[in-house]
């Protein structure tokens, strides 16, 4: 209702403004395809871009978290406690969001799973040490960063919506993310 409202008000500044989004969602399931907006719906200004990905291993169905987001993972049914310490089950690492358990494959970013503090995370090989304060760096579309005092790296053109790495270069600031 809020958007809808701010769009209309922006009516009289159309020839200047590209049109109102039209993603009524965040994301949602159409069976186990994910569909995603990548512009948030806060967005007043800007064509928000459709996207969609279908649901596979090792995370093969989309389920509903909640009316505003769904995800893919690894089994329809919610089978894990919210906090729960990420695990390495081989070489994919397995978190629990919102009670459903998703799966990352750690060496599709050229990584490796590693528990260290009782906590799974993928971490790049070969394990790296590095400061927490070190600050994000991208190499082509991977992120590059400090977890857990090791270097992780992510492909970002595996995440739905946010498929490049992206630098931020500014004297009082500077970091890395996908985006």
């Amino acid at each position: 209702m809020r958007a809808s409202v701010l769009c209309l008000a922006t009516l009289a500044l159309a020839p200047a403004l590209q049109a109102c989004p039209s993603c009524p969602y965040e994301t949602q399931c159409s069976g186990d395809v994910l569909m995603f907006c990548t512009l948030g719906v806060d967005q007043l200004v800007g064509s928000p871009e459709r996207g969609e990905r279908t649901c596979e291993a090792p995370n093969p169905s989309c389920v509903t978290v909640d009316d505003r987001t769904a995800l893919c993972a690894t089994s329809p049914d919610r089978t894990c406690t919210v906090g729960i310490a990420p695990r390495c089950d081989g070489q994919v690492l397995v978190t629990c969001e919102a009670g459903f358990e998703v799966a990352k494959d750690c060496a599709a970013d050229g990584n490796v799973c590693g528990e260290l503090d009782g906590a799974g995370r993928c971490y790049a090989d070969p394990l790296t040490a590095c400061e927490s304060d070190d600050t994000p760096t991208c190499e082509g579309d991977v992120l590059i960063r400090c977890e857990g005092g090791y270097l992780t790296r992510e492909d970002c053109g595996l995440r739905s919506g946010n498929p490049t790495c992206q630098t931020v270069d500014e004297p009082d600031r500077k970091y890395a993310y996908c985006g």
